[in-house]
Order: structure tokens, then sequence, then C-alpha cells
């Protein structure tokens, strides 16, 4: 039989070596995502590939001509400088409105509306 100071000694060590192994845990989980969140940093995730939701657009009709060499292009934005545009923007399905019956009566209630 185990005396009671025996058991006491295991149960604190079992209880010791349980908080010490949380502690680790926690602190290796934080370590591992602040590594994550570094590596993503530098090395980020390659953009979704592009997708043809509406089908794919016609070529456009370029007509030929001859290419002058002495043309001067002037770029006149407020800023005098191009904007920054995201690499992937979202487009949304816009459906064309077709004139019904009551356009006319919904037109007019819609200026009324507006004063």
């Amino acid at each position: 039989m185990t005396r009671l100071t025996q058991v006491s000694i295991i149960t604190r060590k079992i209880i010791r070596y349980t908080i010490f192994g949380i502690i680790g845990i926690v602190i290796l989980r934080g370590a591992f995502l602040t590594a994550y969140k570094i590596y993503r940093y530098y090395f980020p995730a390659p953009p979704p590939p592009p997708t043809v939701s509406f089908g794919k657009l016609p070529a456009l009709p370029f007509p030929q001509k001859d290419n002058p060499t002495n043309l001067q292009f002037r770029l006149e934005t407020p800023t005098g400088s191009l904007p920054q545009f995201p690499y992937t923007v979202k487009v949304f399905f816009m459906p064309k409105v077709f004139p019904t019956l009551l356009s006319l009566d919904e037109t007019k209630r819609k200026a009324l509306s507006l004063n």
C-alpha cells in the first residue's frame, strides 16, 4: 500500500507538470501564430486565379493603321500620376432593364417623389 505522503507528492507532481504543459502549449501556439503571420507578411498567398463567370469577352476589332513616330502623350489627372488599383476587383452582374407598359407611370411616380 502506498502512503498518504507518496500519494500527495505524486499528485503535486502531476498538477505541476500539467500546469507546465498547458503553459508550454499556450506559449508554443502563440509563437507559431506569430511566426505564421510574419511568414505571410513577407510571403503573401498568391491571388486567386481569375474566373470566367459571365463568359469570355469578345475580341475587339482594331483597324490596321500606320504607327506615327512623333507622338507625345500627356497624363492629365488631378494628381498627375496614376491612382493605385487593387490587383483584382469583383465584378457583379447587372441585368438589363427592359421597358414595360408601366414604365411611364413608374417614371412619373419616381419623378414626383424626387420633387
